[in-house]
């Protein structure tokens, strides 16, 4: 379990772009080398513990936002242009898709210029569909997750609508 954590910690780390780092990335690569026992590092390393503190922090905020849309096909969510936004929105989304297994899950993050960068969760009980809507809006993906790299403020309301429209509830047979 600790080594899973540390792991998660820092892989979720180290695929966000620098600017968006809590620690930079070569402090945290040469705190590992000087343990042979990740154990041990686990326990007694402070960029660890500070990548923790920022992972929880991070979250705390993600989960104090309230969907923009819920519907019966699912919730949408919208971040704003900030760092944190970017150093958790895959692992939220991810989240809220198993919270929820039967409805689908969006999360769109406001970009420097204005744009939004979105993720797309299929319904973990009907794991398909996130991709064709992508392709909609010029992005892609696999059928259960996908995403669109910017879509324009003013396509916001049509990728709602399309949303919906693509993850309508229909009757659920086990």
């Amino acid at each position: 379990e600790k080594l899973r954590e540390m792991g998660e910690l820092i892989t979720i780390h180290m695929r966000k772009q620098k600017r968006t780092c809590i620690i930079p990335l070569e402090s945290i690569y040469k705190a590992l080398h000087t343990y042979s026992d990740p154990l041990k590092f686990f326990h007694s390393s402070g960029e660890l513990v500070k990548l923790r503190e920022g992972f929880l922090n991070d979250m705390e905020l993600a989960e104090a936002i309230l969907p923009e849309m819920n519907c019966t096909a699912g919730r949408i969510f919208i971040f704003p242009n900030k760092a944190w936004c970017r150093r958790v929105c895959g692992t939220f989304i991810n989240k809220l898709a198993r919270e929820e297994p039967y409805l689908a899950h969006s999360l769109l993050v406001e970009r420097q210029d204005g744009t939004f960068q979105i993720s797309v969760r299929a319904p973990l009980a009907k794991p398909y569909g996130a991709e064709k809507l992508c392709i909609k809006f010029a992005g892609g993906g696999r059928a259960m997750a996908a995403g669109i790299n910017d879509l324009a403020p003013e396509e916001v309301e049509l990728f709602f609508e399309a949303f919906e429209k693509q993850f309508v509830s229909r009757p659920f047979t086990a």
